[in-house]
């Protein structure tokens, strides 16, 4: 009888050993899931903002070909700057100022026909804040973000509740860093501040909570946006 003794203890310790290391491997493999997700995730932010830059490089380069430097000047100070590594943003205007010392013309001549110009004056008359925040995801975001600033003068409960509204779930992956980028770089350009309830003040704060923060254009714009908070709105 004492002889099954140990051949239980035996029988005991490889059923335990069957039974936990299923448990160990489906936690690592659940583990590795969410840093795969996790990476793959930060990837395509990254891949997003390179894609992004390039775009608009172009539309700087193009303009200057134009003769449209105040375009230039005006594309590269509030869409290219906020998005663009520092260092690299240096080099490419390095490269801006030789472009325009090589093709400058001696009577320059600006084409006021151009996108930029159409956008600009078909909304400088509009007053509805949704609409033009329904703007950031195309290229008339800096007029809009520009016009919103206009509007918050006259109407910044109107306004804030459309840039809060605005904000972009993470699920809308294709979205959500412009849209949410523009909407912290207009609520931190509105002077001197901007009120809102608790709930809005949260849902910028919520911001700091998603993987784009981890950009750093992206967690500028958002801590700015959250500085500028001047509590909730006068009665």
């Amino acid at each position: 009888m004492s002889d099954l003794v140990p051949l239980q203890n035996q029988h005991s310790k490889r059923s335990h050993i069957v039974w936990v290391l299923p448990m160990i491997i489906g936690a690592l493999v659940a583990v590795i899931g969410m840093f795969w997700a996790y990476w793959a995730t930060v990837q395509q932010i990254e891949t997003t903002r390179l894609i992004e830059v390039s775009k608009i490089r172009s539309q700087i380069i193009s303009s200057i070909e134009k003769y449209d430097d105040s375009k230039a000047e005006l594309i590269f100070e509030y869409v290219l700057k906020p998005v663009d590594d520092p260092n690299l943003l240096s080099k490419f205007k390095k490269s801006v100022d030789k472009l325009k010392a090589e093709i400058a013309p001696s009577s320059p001549k600006i084409e006021t026909g151009n996108s930029f110009f159409v956008s600009q004056n078909g909304l400088k008359s509009n007053e509805d804040p949704e609409l033009l925040v329904s703007k950031f995801n195309g290229d008339e975001r800096l007029v809009a973000s520009n016009r919103l600033v206009e509007l918050y003068k006259s109407n910044p409960n109107k306004v804030v509740a459309a840039l809060i509204d605005g904000i972009v779930p993470l699920a809308d992956f294709q979205r959500f860093y412009r849209v949410n980028l523009y909407i912290s770089f207009t609520l931190s350009r509105l002077s001197p501040g901007w009120h809102g309830t608790a709930g809005q003040h949260q849902s910028i704060e919520l911001l700091r909570h998603t993987v784009s923060y981890n950009d750093p254009t992206f967690k500028m714009r958002v801590d700015r946006a959250m500085e500028k908070y001047l509590g909730t709105p006068k009665s």
